[in-house]
C-alpha cells in the first residue's frame, strides 16, 4: 500500500508542476496582451483590427446568452458556461489537496475545470476580441478581451478564431479537446481583470 501511496502522489506532484506550468504561461501571455494594450492607448492608435463575425445563432437560446447586455462587469452570475452540452464541474479555483487522503500534493488551480461530453465546444462567455492563440506543450489557449477583463480558454483544439476577431456571446470558439486521461473533453477556462486572476465560479451562471 504504501508503495501505491508513492506512485500516486508522484503522478498527483508531476500533474501539480504541469499545472503550475500551464497557468504561468497563460498568465505570461495575459501580461503580454496588457502591456500591447496599454502601449497602443498611449500611441493613440487608431489602426483596425481585421473582423470575422461569427455565428452565435445555435447558442442563442441560452438564458445565460440572451439576458446579458452592457458592461462586463454588469453581467455577474449572468453569464453562460464556456462549454457546451452536458458537463461537469470537475475541478474548482483555488488551491486545494490533489486527492485526499492520497497524502498533501497540494494542486493550485488557476480557474474552473470542465468535464463535457462527446462533440462539447468552448464557447465565448461574453462579446469581445480574440487577443491571441497560444500553445504551451500539448495545450492551446485562446485569450478573449472583453474590455479590461479577459477570458481564457484551453485545452482547444481546431480553433475557430484568431487574432482580431470580433465574437459575440455564445460563438464557438473551437472544440473541447479530450483529455488522455479520462477520455473525455476537458476545458480549462481562467478570468483576469487585467492582469489580477479572478474566480470566474463568480462571474459564470453555473
Amino acid at each position: 500500500l504504501e508503495k501505491e501511496k508513492k506512485k500516486v502522489q508522484a503522478e498527483l506532484k508531476k500533474r501539480r508542476n504541469e499545472l503550475d506550468k500551464l497557468n504561468a504561461a497563460i498568465k505570461r501571455e495575459v501580461e503580454k496582451v496588457v502591456a500591447a494594450d496599454s502601449a497602443k492607448e498611449q500611441k493613440g492608435s487608431t489602426a483596425k483590427k481585421k473582423q470575422t463575425p461569427k455565428n452565435s445563432a445555435e447558442y442563442n437560446k441560452d438564458a445565460g446568452v440572451t439576458k446579458m447586455s452592457g458592461l462586463f462587469q454588469n453581467n455577474k452570475k449572468k453569464m453562460p458556461v464556456p462549454i457546451t452540452g452536458a458537463y461537469l464541474l470537475v475541478d474548482k479555483f483555488g488551491e486545494r489537496n490533489a486527492v485526499e487522503g492520497k497524502g498533501s500534493v497540494m494542486i493550485n488551480n488557476g480557474g474552473l475545470t470542465f468535464k463535457g461530453t462527446k462533440g462539447a465546444k468552448a464557447r465565448a462567455i461574453f462579446e469581445g476580441t480574440v487577443s491571441t492563440v497560444f500553445h504551451h506543450n500539448n495545450y492551446t489557449c485562446v485569450l478573449v478581451r472583453h474590455g479590461k477583463y479577459i477570458s481564457v480558454y484551453c485545452n482547444v483544439e481546431n480553433v475557430q478564431v484568431k487574432s482580431g476577431d470580433k465574437i459575440k456571446a455564445g460563438d464557438t470558439v473551437g472544440d473541447v479537446a479530450i483529455d488522455a486521461e479520462d477520455g473525455n473533453p476537458r476545458l480549462l477556462f481562467q478570468l483576469y481583470h487585467e492582469k489580477t486572476l479572478l474566480n470566474p465560479a463568480e462571474w459564470l451562471k453555473l
